[in-house]
């Protein structure tokens, strides 16, 4: 599929014109990860996290040590500023977007889009000039923490899991809901997230790899490499009736898989 839609487009002014390399091609089984400098920064990955997803974070990077990578102790950027800029960019152009259309049919819209269109209405000027200012900063700052690894390691969700039921409520901390995925792209890096566990209630519990400016390739190789030694990719959490309220206590019930050995 990124093979697909990458490159450049000649009906749109702002796209990079860089060639396109052949992801499949480059893709080399479980060996891909041989080498690799995966950076791992401790503190980001457990600060406010779920032990359960930390865990399993944790879990595959011995993984990837196993498969031949070498893990680098990195230091991640203090994303508190990043995330707040994030929000307000987000917002603003959301709102820039949906102007005509929020002008004719704003009640036809569901609470937390609509929520977002009138903070980008809203904020001061200043504000949204200091938000990219601060976008810059992350940038060389990211760019600094990157230097010397070919990926970091990130979670992409705080907690196990969302399920759609409770979506709306989980959308009303924004700054907790794209602590992990804003900032990288806030920075203009790639990210490639993939699964890496099960928790005991039965949900899916993924990882994050970002690299730097057109590190694609070595993401998907890193990527790949990693699910020829696991099975997470493959497996499934149990179906359940999503009205239930006791969901979280039924799975807790259900055995817990084993773990699969990273193969070598």
């Amino acid at each position: 599929m990124l093979s697909a839609f990458a490159g450049p487009d000649p009906n749109d002014p702002t796209c990079l014109d860089a060639p396109v390399p052949h992801y499949l091609a480059g893709l080399e089984g479980v060996y891909g990860a041989r080498d690799l400098r995966i950076g791992v920064d401790e503190v980001y990955l457990s600060d406010g996290v779920d032990p359960e997803v930390a865990s399993a974070i944790s879990q595959a990077i011995d993984t990837f040590r196993e498969i031949g990578a070498t893990i680098v102790s990195v230091s991640v950027p203090d994303l508190t500023e990043t995330i707040r800029a994030a929000g307000v960019i987000i917002d603003t152009e959301c709102a820039w977007y949906h102007r005509a259309a929020f002008a004719e049919k704003k009640d036809e819209y569901g609470p937390a889009l609509r929520a977002a269109v009138e903070r980008g209405f809203g904020y001061d000027p200043t504000l949204l000039a200091g938000a990219y200012i601060r976008k810059d900063r992350f940038r060389g700052e990211l760019r600094r923490c990157l230097s010397g690894i070919d990926a970091l390691v990130s979670p992409v969700y705080r907690q196990v899991g969302v399920r759609y039921d409770h979506m709306q409520v989980a959308l009303t901390d924004l700054d907790l809901f794209v602590r992990y995925t804003a900032p990288f792209n806030l920075a203009g890096v790639p990210s490639v997230t993939f699964p890496c566990g099960l928790a005991t209630v039965g949900m899916p519990i993924g990882v994050q790899l970002v690299g730097g400016h057109l590190g694609e390739p070595t993401l998907l190789r890193a990527a790949h490499a990693f699910q020829q030694a696991t099975d997470w990719h493959i497996r499934h959490p149990m179906l359940a009736d999503a009205t239930k309220d006791d969901f979280h206590a039924e799975r807790k019930e259900r055995p817990v898989m084993s773990q699969p050995r990273a193969g070598t």
